[in-house]
């Protein structure tokens, strides 16, 4: 049986490098992530064999959906986008630790699932004890607490550390 490797931000730099690695390892049937299918980034990886697919990361039935099956999950949030279109520091972190909470509650939902990556950074504001706030970092340090808090979710994640 083949296993499915689910990557969240496929037509991402980081999606991406992750989908490159795993076809170069070979054994996973590749399922990339994306609000955006139509990109060209989206159609060349569906022909080099990877199947896209249309999630929205703000809504647990698409997760859900998306995730269904799922061996392997890499997940990770775009903390700049959301800054992009808000040019609020404090809502583009709440939306994106929701997000990242999301990712995670879908994924430990997911049964079939035996490893999940999240793509973190360390916290500032813990690092710093309270005297620095960098908030892309910050963001994804509350999500990864968020993990720490479910205990079968925990034994089966990997932290990757970007940056």
């Amino acid at each position: 049986m083949i296993k499915i490797a689910t990557v969240v931000g496929a037509t991402g730099n980081q999606g991406a490098a992750v989908i490159d690695a795993l076809q170069k390892h070979g054994g996973y049937k590749i399922r990339g992530l994306t609000r955006r299918p139509e990109s060209d980034t989206a159609a060349a990886l569906k022909k080099q064999g990877a199947e896209v697919v249309t999630t929205d990361v703000n809504d647990h039935a698409s997760l859900a959906s998306a995730f269904a099956g799922s061996h392997f999950i890499f997940g990770i949030t775009n903390f700049f986008e959301l800054f992009a279109t808000s040019e609020d520091t404090d809502k583009a972190m709440t939306i994106e630790i929701q997000q990242g909470k999301n990712l995670a509650n879908a994924a430990e939902a997911t049964p079939t699932m035996e490893h999940y990556v999240w793509s973190n950074l360390p916290g500032a504001i813990v690092e710093s004890e309270g005297k620095m706030k960098v908030p892309h970092y910050d963001s994804k340090d509350i999500v990864a607490q968020h993990i720490r808090t479910k205990k079968d979710l925990l034994s089966k994640t990997t932290f990757m550390p970007i940056g």
